[in-house]
């Protein structure tokens, strides 16, 4: 998962340097009432990126051959792949994507959209 490796440049501690000044910045608006809980939204965010058991989660060449064809070799069976792989890794939420928007939602044509196409 491209999305979450860091950029070589980008070292652990260059990201606690940042994330320093981040505080020394934001410490006049988190004394405020609405702006109190940004701070754990933001360290779950770094967690999660930072996280080795995410990583892993997305590495999806762990797999054997055989489990990626019975999840299917197309975007939504890899996409539950990885769903399963994070709730495996601790996740209490995922959502799986990969199908085309609102491909499910057919007004019309319902044996045609849910049975041919989809």
């Amino acid at each position: 998962m491209p999305d979450l490796s860091l950029p070589k440049s980008l070292t652990i501690d260059r990201i606690a340097n940042r994330r320093s000044f981040l505080r020394m910045v934001d410490e006049s608006y988190r004394e405020r009432a609405e702006f109190a809980d940004l701070d754990t939204f933001t360290e779950q965010a770094w967690n999660m990126v930072l996280s080795e058991k995410v990583r892993q989660a997305f590495d999806l060449t762990e797999e054997p051959e055989k489990v990626h064809e019975a999840y299917g070799h197309y975007p939504f069976g890899q996409s539950m792949l990885i769903a399963r792989r994070l709730i495996e890794a601790g996740c209490r939420f995922v959502t799986a994507a990969g199908y085309r928007t609102q491909a499910w939602d057919a007004h019309s044509q319902n044996d045609i959209l849910h049975r041919d196409y989809l």
